[in-house]
């Protein structure tokens, strides 16, 4: 368990190249339509026609990010191994509402606007930290170096990746709590605007 953490530590903390792999990143955005005569038929159509839900839960939109790590374990004249090959993949899709086309009103688009584009923005920051988040993996896997051989090396490397994108992740969870998912940097729709 101690060489584990200690590979952990040297991967957390390791400096990043200056001229390390950048991460492949496949960026898109999807949408679902939406229609009502009013903000408040406009907020139970997201609810009721959102493909995303959790926990029981549904939301209007979401951000899924997906990282495939593959690498080349090279061992060393001294018995340690090495890391070559370095390839990150970011699969970063958000998914979003979208208003179908039709007749609304000045303030009923001016409403969704500004709903859509604070959502968006929400979803964004999700977005980014995917994408720091495959960057750091990228960064630190470049030209990395370990005293134990290669078998013994690469799970415990494997395990330290995946729990560096667990608490990454957490940052998600955070902002999300931190910001009722979104509502409190305006992502929700004022109700009554006709």
């Amino acid at each position: 368990m101690r060489s584990y953490l200690a590979l952990f530590a040297v991967l957390a903390f390791a400096v990043p190249a200056a001229a390390s792999p950048q991460p492949a990143i496949n960026f898109k955005v999807q949408h679902y339509l939406v229609s009502g005569r009013d903000t408040t038929a406009l907020e139970r159509a997201v609810f009721a026609t959102t493909p995303v839900a959790m926990n029981g839960q549904r939301y209007g939109a979401v951000t899924h990010n997906e990282f495939r790590t593959s690498y080349s374990a090279v061992g060393t004249g001294d018995g340690g191994c090495e890391i070559k090959n370095v390839r990150v993949i970011l699969d970063s899709t958000i998914i979003l509402p979208k208003l179908a086309p039709g007749q609304y009103s000045r303030a009923v688009l001016a409403e969704w606007n500004r709903y859509i584009g604070a959502l968006t923005a929400h979803e964004m920051q999700h977005a980014n930290n995917g994408k720091y988040t495959a960057e750091t993996i990228a960064a630190r896997l470049y030209n990395f170096r370990a005293p134990m051989p290669c078998l013994e090396m690469r799970p415990k490397l494997d395990r330290a990746i995946d729990s560096l994108i667990r608490n990454m992740g957490q940052w998600d969870a955070n902002l999300d709590r931190d910001t009722n998912h979104g509502a409190t940097q305006g992502a929700f729709l004022r109700k009554g605007i006709r």
